[in-house]
């Protein structure tokens, strides 16, 4: 509030009373704030953004703040030099030089400890650990900032992994990336000419489907990121699976099995690649981004292999998935706590893991369904996993997130009970 006055005063008092100077100095000011709130905010596409993309859009906004801050500082000068010829009193400046020094001391005292990142290898760690993951000669494709930027400091500026070509999917749309990068980089890829996702890729573009079909028996094809939305032409024909924090292809014609590829499957080790603070950064930082990405290694698997189940035709290939699938989530969540216990990651975190806990118990009750009528023993043992679980699940959440939550009546009304045979199921 405290700057705001300071800008409004020195704008009016410049303007109104200023010299030429001065008047000329806070209009520049003035233009700068003023053109890019009106060009860059237009243009920026960034409508009520939220998590990351605020993020964004506030370091963006440190240029318009340092003009702002310009601002504030004309206007202190300008309340000292009228003060002073206003109340003759000389000893004014020296008043308003110690509140400056004192509310500069209180700016960098409240904000030293959010800004300081002298101990932040969180990056590093993250994209040391993914290289490490892929065999030689493999191609990862990327997008953004976060997932390519992270790859190429080490393979360009550290000289680490340089057999492993980093390609961002926006970056091939692009003519200059052939004339540029293609040669230097990517010489031995194949580009059957511009990339363009989606289904219709006539010359000179291609698209997904066409890049894998070019250089799949070639080089091991990895993913950093979701596949484009717009990129249908894999549809039947590719998959990309869980691997570690990125996702494999796998050509379907060569009838790839998930649990062989499961076994292969690397995880991370949170005491050698430790998750960001969650308890320190926000949603809109990358830190909290990367952790979420770091975490959801932890679930993706286990749902993976869930859906494959979901449409198995075959009784004991689907038994034989859910049971790989809540093993992997056992294991992965004993980590968690494990790690908890020994300090390396916050109560936080376990907290961000708590939907597991409702998959765990989703898992179960579907076991339940499948042994009731042939193995009331086993049957009475998933019953109360499930309940075990779900309860877990109540205790980690928060009750407006439960709310919102759209299996939360099906976990209230079994959460309690001391017998599901009365429980409508289906298979």
């Amino acid at each position: 509030i405290a700057a705001w006055i300071l800008v409004v005063v020195g704008m009016a008092l410049a303007l109104i009373r200023g010299s030429s100077k001065q008047r000329e100095t806070m209009l520049v000011y003035m233009s700068m704030f003023g053109t890019y709130h009106l060009v860059f905010d237009s243009l920026a596409n960034i409508k009520n953004p939220s998590g990351i993309f605020h993020g964004v859009l506030e370091r963006f906004w440190l240029q318009p703040s340092l003009a702002l801050c310009c601002i504030a500082g004309c206007g202190v000068g300008m309340i000292v030099e009228h003060g002073k010829s206003a109340a003759k009193c000389p000893a004014l400046k020296y008043l308003f030089l110690s509140l400056a020094v004192l509310a500069i001391g209180y700016q960098v005292q409240h904000n030293y400890e959010d800004c300081h990142e002298n101990d932040n290898f969180y990056f590093w760690h993250y994209s040391r650990h993914i290289l490490d993951q892929l065999p030689k000669r493999s191609i990862l494709l990327t997008s953004g900032d976060f997932s390519t930027n992270t790859f190429r400091y080490h393979t360009i500026g550290e000289e680490y992994r340089t057999d492993v070509m980093v390609m961002d999917m926006q970056f091939m749309q692009a003519y200059w990336f052939y004339i540029m990068l293609m040669p230097i980089n990517f010489n031995d890829v194949s580009f059957p000419g511009l990339y363009k996702p989606g289904k219709e890729s006539k010359y000179p573009f291609y698209n997904l489907k066409k890049f894998l079909d070019e250089n799949f028996d070639r080089y091991p094809i990895y993913m950093c990121v979701a596949v484009p939305e717009a990129e249908d032409s894999i549809e039947g024909y590719y998959e990309a699976w869980p691997f570690g924090m990125c996702k494999k292809f796998v050509r379907l014609s060569d009838n790839p099995d998930p649990l062989e590829h499961l076994k292969n499957m690397p995880l991370i080790n949170l005491e050698t690649y430790p998750i960001p603070d969650l308890d320190r950064y926000e949603p809109q930082t990358w830190e909290y981004t990367m952790a979420m990405s770091m975490l959801e290694t932890y679930t993706k698997p286990s749902v993976w292999l869930w859906n494959k189940a979901n449409s198995v035709g075959d009784h004991a290939l689907k038994m034989t998935y859910y049971e790989k699938a809540m093993q992997m989530m056992v294991q992965n969540r004993d980590h968690v706590f494990e790690m908890m216990e020994k300090g390396l990651v916050t109560e936080n975190v376990v907290y961000y893991m708590s939907p597991m806990e409702k998959n765990l118990g989703h898992l179960a009750l579907i076991m339940y369904s499948f042994t009731k009528n042939t193995d009331p023993e086993k049957a009475k043992y998933w019953q109360k996993e499930c309940q075990m679980y779900w309860k877990n699940y109540v205790k980690w959440h928060r009750d407006s997130i439960i709310s919102k939550d759209s299996m939360w009546k099906t976990i209230n009304s079994v959460i309690d009970l001391e017998d599901f045979s009365s429980l409508q199921l289906v298979s």
